[in-house]
């Protein structure tokens, strides 16, 4: 009979492997998975559109909880989804994890592919990570302000409140007001305020 800490223990690991395990998400059985498409096919325009629109529409219900999701698209005689798998040594974090069933369900409700992918697969895996990687560069936005600086605006008459203004390196400044904060051709914009770190 197992001691109680021996049960415990095994129950603390079960409960910790959770949050990685891609439970409920069918795991691709290597030898029923479909053959890929010719590389004429795959390198083509209309398949490439389509892998975009693929991971994009994964991409829109995972997001950036899972870096690289190692998903394997198959298709029937008609091209269209068939069979939504992962990778059989997939770790997909709980959060994407959970999300990604409605992905599944999605993709499965999708128009035909391209008629070059009948009764073929698709793995996406690294053009997941590639797009994560281009999205998330592109995600990281400058800092927003308040109020844009426009060219020729520099009528402030009488007003002499401080602000804090972007400069276009993604810097800020405090001016003494608006007026001249814009008239520094290097400022796109500013808050009301000084800045709190100069």
């Amino acid at each position: 009979m197992r001691s109680v800490a021996g049960i415990v223990a095994i129950t603390a690991s079960g409960l910790a492997c959770a949050g990685v395990e891609p439970v409920g998400i069918p795991l691709c059985d290597e030898g029923q998975l479909r053959p890929l498409p010719e590389a004429s096919c795959e390198l083509g325009e209309e398949v490439a559109d389509y892998k975009r629109d693929t991971v994009l529409t994964v991409w829109s219900y995972v997001g950036s909880d899972s870096p690289r999701l190692p998903l394997v698209i198959g298709f029937d005689s008609r091209a269209r989804v068939e069979s939504v798998c992962v990778e059989e040594a997939a770790r997909i974090a709980r959060k994407a994890r959970d999300r990604l069933d409605l992905a599944i369900r999605t993709l499965r409700a999708l128009p035909p592919g391209p008629d070059c992918l009948a009764g073929r697969r698709l793995d996406l895996a690294e053009d997941f990570a590639d797009a994560t990687h281009e999205w998330r560069r592109k995600s990281r936005r400058r800092p927003e302000v308040e109020e844009l600086c426009f060219p020729g605006q520099q009528r402030c008459a009488g007003w002499r409140e401080p602000v804090c203004a972007l400069k276009s390196d993604g810097s800020r400044k405090t001016y003494p007001d608006a007026c001249e904060a814009c008239r520094d051709r290097s400022v796109t914009g500013y808050d009301e305020g000084t800045c709190e770190f100069q």
